[in-house]
């Protein structure tokens, strides 16, 4: 096969494949070398727009999927939230209504009293379940740290054993160094 029609083959599978938006980057190295400036400028960009794209799309999922796990986590274990038997202000009134026996309370002041409780049981409310979502949020984002670090440690392994075969294959450091920056995994250490 010759290299046109190699490039004619790969072109036409990532053109039926669900990668058409992504800009060809598994070219050869003498195709690349005879680019003119704008054109890897132009494929710099395409590429820089591509992976742009990709990151929106995959911090949109992160968040969906960590919506989804607090909502499951605080329906699987639903939030508490009891009234109190002894509010502060309760000692308050049982000595003003001892000593002011006689005052009756105006409908305005009650229905004030009502408001403010009313305010601060949904405060109450409101806090208990954001600190709910908090630890949740927490959870979940610790699970991903966690998931992260597995994969990257088998990536780490896996360029390990390639540089070893590589090393064994004949290539010097080097090549191996190239090969490396190539690939943009020269800042990964595998030793």
């Amino acid at each position: 096969m010759s290299e046109t029609q190699t490039d004619k083959t790969v072109r036409s599978l990532a053109m039926r494949s669900s990668l058409a938006n992504c800009p060809l980057v598994f070219e050869t190295s003498d195709k690349l070398r005879t680019l003119s400036l704008y054109e890897k400028e132009v494929r710099k960009k395409a590429f820089d727009n591509f992976i742009a794209a990709e990151m929106r799309r995959q911090q949109s999922k992160l968040k969906e999927e960590q919506q989804i796990f607090i909502t499951q986590k605080l329906e699987d274990n639903p939030v508490e939230i009891g009234s109190r038997t002894h509010s502060p202000s309760s000692s308050l009134d049982e000595m003003t209504t001892k000593f002011t026996h006689a005052e009756t309370v105006d409908h305005a002041t009650a229905l004030l009293r009502e408001q403010r409780a009313a305010s601060c049981r949904k405060s109450r409310i409101n806090n208990k379940l954001r600190k709910a979502s908090l630890k949740h949020r927490n959870d979940f984002l610790a699970e991903k740290v966690s998931a992260t670090k597995r994969t990257l440690a088998v990536l780490s392994s896996k360029l390990q054993t390639a540089q070893q075969y590589l090393l064994g294959s004949g290539f010097n450091e080097s090549q191996i160094e190239n090969l490396r920056s190539i690939y943009g995994v020269s800042c990964m250490n595998v030793n």
